[in-house]
């Protein structure tokens, strides 16, 4: 259960989606609701018949995010708008999201809150770095909505623009004996703990002040990089590291079409050793 200033966020349980789905005020009356303009429709009633149930029945997946989420106006007693997450996170630390508001509840800022309340809580799960969500290139409300909470538009293909919205999660790095970083694992982190930790002298500024340079030179290009990788005596306490190894994971599609470009960019920064690496990402529909 997730609290906003106006709404209860409730992820519904096997049982209640199935109330969900009769379309009647069953629901509401379990919850102790009063009956609103709820309709389940298509696509969603699709994807939770063939998706969402037999995930919840399969006890390998974690409920919280393959479920559908309500909104609940604490207020007026109400469901006013659901959505949910598309899997757990992926490889990459990736959640993807979909939502949507009942017509009669529309332009009331819940769509707005709803998505920001989730993604605050995901933003605080174990392994969440980045939650993207899909928009039509003509549903100008749902894009104010992921513009409202925070997210980013980073990729269009034909119609459908892609958004993201990356966690700012700072963990404590640590080191082992020999100056390496502990756990020997993938480390969420961020550019000021990068600076604060990594930046002691001038030889170290340098390579950093050329990988922030090739950061600007690849927004300019508008790539759809999906998550970086830094590597190398850089991210460990060697006083004078010989580069910085940086793996960009970027659109499988984006990539094969633009290597050749991407390598010229790559040849311009010496102090960097730079790995384009593809990422293929299945686009699905609203809460596939």
């Amino acid at each position: 259960m997730i609290e906003t200033p106006r709404l209860t966020l409730l992820p519904l349980s096997l049982n209640q989606l199935q109330l969900h789905v009769a379309d009647s005020s069953q629901l509401e009356v379990s919850l102790g609701l009063l009956k609103g303009h709820r309709k389940v429709v298509e696509p969603l009633l699709s994807v939770i018949v063939h998706f969402t149930v037999p995930r919840l029945n399969d006890p390998a997946r974690d409920p919280l995010y393959n479920t559908v989420w309500i909104a609940i106006d604490r207020q007026k007693r109400q469901i006013v708008a659901d959505a949910k997450f598309k899997g757990e996170p992926d490889e990459t630390g990736t959640v993807e999201i979909g939502y949507g508001t009942y017509p009669a509840f529309q332009r009331q800022g819940y769509m707005a809150e709803m998505v920001g309340g989730m993604v605050r809580w995901v933003g605080q799960q174990p392994g969440v770095l980045r939650v993207v969500a899909d928009t039509d290139a003509e549903n100008v409300a749902s894009q104010k909505v992921l513009e409202k909470t925070g997210f980013r538009l980073f990729d269009q293909i034909e119609q459908m623009l892609w958004w993201e919205y990356v966690v700012e999660r700072t963990l404590p790095l640590a080191f082992d004996e020999y100056g390496y970083l502990m756990p020997y694992e993938v480390l969420q982190t961020t550019h000021k703990t990068i600076i604060d930790t990594f930046l002691a002298n001038s030889h170290r500024r340098l390579i950093w002040m050329q990988y922030v340079e090739f950061e600007e030179v690849m927004a300019a290009r508008q790539v759809p990089v999906l998550t970086v990788w830094l590597d190398g005596s850089f991210v460990s306490r060697k006083e004078l590291p010989n580069d910085l190894d940086v793996v960009w994971f970027i659109d499988a599609a984006y990539l094969s079409r633009n290597y050749q470009a991407l390598d010229q960019v790559r040849n311009q920064f010496p102090l960097l050793h730079i790995l384009f690496a593809e990422y293929h990402w299945i686009y699905t529909n609203l809460f596939g």
